[in-house]
């Protein structure tokens, strides 16, 4: 239904359909589609700031309450969650990591480099900002990193069927110019 439904936009944008198939697609829209509500976007803009606040502060508590394995431990947990509701794309693709490398690079990705001996790639991101929305370069810790790494880790384990190990090299928040992550992949069962 998605499909047809935007075959029948693009084609009436072009001037390609006729009144009544206009019509047509009107009423499914308004059959399928909840009505809007105004959007305060000062508000919006106002809650973001807040939430940034308070994750910044959340990260510099754990840095001065809990060691260095501990604040790892807990970070990589919580990117591996958030890699959890974000697995769709990843599902398409289990077992294709190649596909799923390729995909990625045509949307948030600026490269893959391969290692010579197959065993690791980099992934280079193309975002000038950390992609976390709750994120505010400049204000929050370097320990939010470990986060991204557990997204990672949970992302390219869940494609590939095996454990890998994800590594921070490169952060927009430890001021470098994009995100790298250098991916180790496990061995097989079979390996």
């Amino acid at each position: 239904m998605q499909g047809r439904r935007e075959f029948m936009k693009t084609a009436c944008t072009l001037a390609a359909c006729s009144c009544p198939a206009a019509t047509l697609l009107a009423q499914e829209q308004e059959t399928t589609q909840p009505p809007e509500t105004p959007v305060d976007v000062g508000k919006l803009q106002w809650k973001l700031a807040a939430a940034e606040q308070r994750f910044a502060s959340l990260l510099e508590i754990l840095d001065a309450q809990l060691g260095k394995k501990a604040k790892v431990k807990l970070l990589e947990a919580m990117g591996r969650r958030c890699a959890g509701n974000y697995m769709a794309l990843a599902d398409r693709f289990k077992g294709n990591l190649k596909g799923y490398l390729e995909e990625i690079q045509k949307q948030w990705v600026a490269k893959v480099e391969w290692s010579k001996d197959g065993r690791s790639f980099r992934v280079f991101d193309k975002s000038p900002t950390c992609t976390c929305p709750l994120v505010g370069t400049g204000k929050t810790s370097t320990t939010m990193c470990h986060c991204s790494a557990g997204w990672q880790k949970e992302t390219y384990t869940h494609i590939t069927g095996r454990p890998v190990q994800a590594t921070v090299e490169q952060s927009i928040l430890r001021g470098d110019p994009q995100c790298v992550f250098r991916i180790q992949l496990g061995k097989n069962q079979r390996d």
